[in-house]
């Protein structure tokens, strides 16, 4: 088995994975840790059949590499509030699967100037623009609140705006020659976190409801953190929403509030098994739409 049938392997693993994950997720709202961390199990797992069958640890470590950039990148837009826990942990799954650091994977793009990987990013950033974009202005149009606070956390984090300009503006400047293929590629990251900045807001308005303490369930998403006497005891930040011990202790609690406000994201999981898809041919896509 050479190392382009393992790639193969490992891709379709990532597709079938994620296409699961978008199911309940368009379904419920969520997404099963199953489907989650059961494919980074999976991918590590068959990285380390491979290795031994190709007689190649780097193989096993390129999954560990990537994947690790994943989770990190998925981390980063979940704590900055602009994806779910589950999108956080499916993405480092895809990550260890199609690998592309040390070796070549089934995504690469012939882009010669990033790892095989970044092709998925790209690929990502084309499907989820017109994606987020158009399930962010329907919901937007409802309420025109999301403009404004859309501005206002514009306003709030420009720094990390202009770092993502000026490393794009580096890139563009270093590296030659230049192309339209390249220039978009470069310019795909300060948009895609613009478009985080606007769904997030879309999400602030539009996707959040109070409801009483009573109804509150595990895997519910707080909109804050829940400090009842001076003690947090669950929050915002958690990838897995409200923990069964968080429950426990927070319907027992004295001082409890009688309402508490939750939250859930643009459901993101269908764009992942597109974003594979696309992997393979988005310069060709996009050569062909220029």
């Amino acid at each position: 088995m050479d190392a382009q049938s393992c790639n193969l392997v490992l891709f379709s693993t990532a597709i079938g994975f994620s296409i699961a994950a978008s199911y309940f997720d368009i379904k419920t709202g969520e997404i099963p840790d199953k489907f989650t961390v059961g494919l980074v199990v999976v991918a590590l797992a068959l990285r380390a059949a491979f290795s031994l069958e190709l007689s190649d640890f780097n193989y096993l470590l390129d999954g560990l590499i990537v994947g690790g950039i994943f989770f990190g990148f998925g981390a980063a837009l979940f704590y900055t509030g602009g994806w779910g826990g589950g999108d956080a942990k499916l993405i480092a799954g895809i990550g260890a699967s199609i690998g592309g650091f040390m070796g070549p994977s089934i995504v690469d793009s012939s882009f010669l100037y990033f790892p095989a990987f970044f092709g998925f990013f790209v690929a990502l950033s084309i499907v989820a623009i017109p994606y987020s974009l158009l399930y962010a202005i329907v919901l937007s149009l409802r309420s025109p609140k999301v403009f404004s606070l859309t501005k206002q956390k514009l306003a709030a984090s420009w720094l990390l705006l202009a770092l993502a300009v000026a490393g794009s503006t580096t890139l563009f400047i270093l590296i030659k020659p230049w192309s339209v293929l390249m220039v978009f590629a470069i310019v795909s990251p300060p948009l895609f976190y613009l478009l985080i900045l606007f769904t997030r807001s879309v999400e602030e308005v539009a996707m959040q409801k109070e409801i009483a303490l009573k109804d509150l369930r595990e895997g519910d998403m707080l909109a804050e953190d829940l400090v009842i006497n001076g003690k947090k005891l669950a929050s915002k930040r958690d990838m897995d929403g409200v923990s069964k011990e968080a429950l426990k202790k927070i319907k027992s609690a004295k001082g409890a509030p009688k309402k508490v406000r939750i939250k859930w994201g643009i459901r993101f999981a269908p764009a992942f098994p597109l974003a594979l898809l696309v992997s393979p041919i988005w310069g060709g896509l996009v050569a062909a739409l220029i």
